[in-house]
Order: structure tokens, then C-alpha cells, then sequence
């Protein structure tokens, strides 16, 4: 079960946990709303996922940013009503207590995975602990790329390698993660072969850029 939290603005940090906290499954940030629906699809039709948005908060005239903000909160509400998911925008107070937490597990990916996640994929991820009420397990291993060296040591070709690496790059992962989320995505999509539950949280890396993921519509 997941829970997947939203820190919506121009630039939006996502994260994605197991109920609990137990496991960040992903983190990330996009600054392009359309790109941010279809992060969510891959984690959001899965049984019992929940959907945590922050509101914005404002007093006086309207900026640009705000506007922007805004607008993002409602299409991403909106949206995920009309999908038919479990989702509810909280105030940004909420994610306050779990904050240090969130800010120290963001620093480890960024470390491990020579990432820049931002301030913004922080405050998603203290979201998430506070729906979760719970603690993160380190999920961040040092052995993250001897394993992907063995992964990859065998029968591979130099010039796959380079493409595998430049394409983690693309989405803001590590070579290692990109190949652990796959690799989840080939025993997910097997696990559900010959069963007869619907909907997918699964829809791949490269589809976020080539829209092949949903996009809100009314059923």
C-alpha cells in the first residue's frame, strides 16, 4: 500500500511510500504538471493508495507563483477525484514534525545517488511520514552499485551501459535505482498476469516523457 505526497508549485517534489513510511519507494521533483499527473498514475490506482496534496496558504494580493500554485493543487485534486482515488489536500503545517526526518533521508539519496533533490521533495516526503505516522527504514545501501556493476558485469555491451546511465540521468535516478524500479516493474507486471485485479501503479520511467501514462478524465 502507498502513499504518495505532493508539495505542488512550479517546481513540485513528489515521494512515494509503503504505509508506515517503512520504504521510500521513489522521490522526485517535476515542474511540469502533466509530468506530475503521470508520476502519481504509477503509484495511485494501486488497492488502498492514498494521495496527500498540500494546500497553499496566502493572505493579500495574488503573485504569479501563487496563481501557478494553485492551479496545480486543483488539477491535481480534481484529477484524482474524477480517477476515482483516495485523495485529500492537508494543510502544510501537518508535515512539520517529520520534517528533519524527511530532509535526512533526501540528503542520503542525494549522496548515495548523486542526485539534487530539493527542499521541495523534502517537505513532500515529511507529508507522507505524517499520513504514514511513521518512520523511514534506511533504504539507501552501500553496496547499491556493486550491485548494479554485477548486474550489468555480465554479457553487457559498453555502449548499453552508457545508455542505461544517461537515461537514469534523464529522470533525476541513479543508474542503480533506475534498474531496481524496473526490475520491481517486470515482477509487478508478472504478479498481476492471470488475475483479475484492475488499474496498474506501474507505467515506467520513460513513459512520463512520452504521455503514455493517464491523464485525468471524467468516467
Amino acid at each position: 500500500m502507498y502513499i504518495v505526497a505532493v508539495d505542488p508549485g512550479r517546481t513540485t517534489g513528489l515521494a512515494c511510500v509503503t504505509l508506515g513510511g517503512g520504504i521510500a519507494v521513489d522521490l522526485a521533483y517535476l515542474t511540469d504538471p502533466l509530468l506530475t499527473w503521470r508520476w502519481i498514475a504509477r503509484f495511485a490506482p494501486a488497492v488502498g493508495a492514498r494521495i496527500i496534496i498540500e494546500d497553499f496558504q496566502a493572505a493579500g494580493p495574488i503573485s504569479s507563483h501563487a496563481r501557478h500554485t494553485i492551479g496545480v493543487v486543483g488539477f491535481l485534486d480534481y484529477g484524482s477525484q474524477l480517477q476515482r482515488w483516495n485523495v485529500k489536500v492537508v494543510q502544510p503545517a501537518r508535515r512539520k514534525a517529520y520534517l528533519t526526518e524527511a530532509k535526512a533521508e533526501v540528503a542520503r539519496w542525494n549522496a548515495k545517488f548523486g542526485l539534487t533533490l530539493p527542499i521541495h521533495t523534502a517537505d513532500a516526503l515529511a507529508h507522507a511520514l505524517a499520513e504514514g505516522g511513521g518512520k523511514l527504514v534506511e533504504t539507501v545501501t552501500p553496496d547499491d552499485k556493486e550491485k548494479l556493476s554485477e548486474l550489468l558485469g555480465v554479457n553487457v555491451s559498453p555502449r548499453f551501459k552508457q545508455m542505461l546511465e544517461d537515461a537514469a540521468r534523464s529522470v533525476n535516478r541513479s543508474a542503480a535505482g533506475f534498474v531496481r524500479y524496473h526490475v520491481g516493474l517486470a515482477i509487478g507486471y508478472y504478479e498481476k498476469e492471470g488475475t483479475s485485479e484492475s488499474g496498474s501503479a506501474h507505467s515506467g520511467e520513460a513513459q512520463l516523457r512520452d504521455g503514455a501514462s493517464p491523464v485525468p478524465h471524467a468516467r
